[in-house]
């Protein structure tokens, strides 16, 4: 979590970065409660991106 620190996305470049930090938690073969906890962080994050730049 030190190495990525979990902040507001604001642009493409923070999109992309947040997501290959969720894939490589996601790639440990065993998770944690402090990484369940840091990737609910980050996929609200991801969320809140989302939310601002996509229309549906």
């Amino acid at each position: 979590m030190t190495a990525f620190p979990p902040r507001p996305i604001t642009n493409e470049l923070d999109y992309q970065a947040t997501q290959t930090q969720i894939n490589k938690i996601l790639d440990k073969p065993e998770l944690n409660a402090d990484d369940r906890a840091y990737l609910k962080i980050l996929g609200l994050t991801i969320y809140d991106y989302e939310e601002q730049t996509e229309s549906f």
